[in-house]
């Protein structure tokens, strides 16, 4: 407020010089104490942020190192299925090379039994020609 507009206030109310400063004073104490009064509850509110920022940070450290953590057991689960899916491979092409393998040796029993039936079977049958020989009179 202007001077002049504080006198014109004075004049209409009548009030004495001093009752005009103490009014300004009371008004300048009171916006004063709300000033202290709002600053005390944005520091509190400040400290509770501060508070609530560490908490977070803090949330995040351990955060951070679970995730290490799982991208480390990550790699090595990752690791060790490349090695078993070798292995898988390396056993499926022995597999196909042993059943390769049983497969000529069940060839070659059966064509070794089939010679030796072969065989067998022409004994037999010179056998039993010189049996009848030395039947027959």
């Amino acid at each position: 407020m202007s001077a002049a507009r504080l006198l014109a206030v004075r004049r209409r109310l009548g009030l004495k010089p001093v009752a005009v400063a103490a009014i300004a004073f009371a008004l300048v104490a009171g916006l004063a104490l709300n000033n202290w009064r709002v600053a005390g509850i944005n520091s509190d509110r400040a400290d509770q942020a501060e508070a609530s920022l560490q908490s977070a940070r803090s949330d995040l450290a351990t955060s951070r190192e679970d995730a290490s953590k799982a991208n480390s057991q990550l790699a090595s689960t990752k690791s060790e299925l490349n090695t078993a899916l070798a292995n898988v491979t390396r056993l499926e092409r022995e597999n196909v090379t042993l059943t390769d393998r049983i497969s000529e040796v069940s060839n070659d029993k059966a064509q070794a039994q089939d010679e030796r039936n072969a065989k067998s079977g022409t004994r037999s049958h010179r056998s039993r020609d010189r049996g009848e020989d030395a039947r027959m009179p």
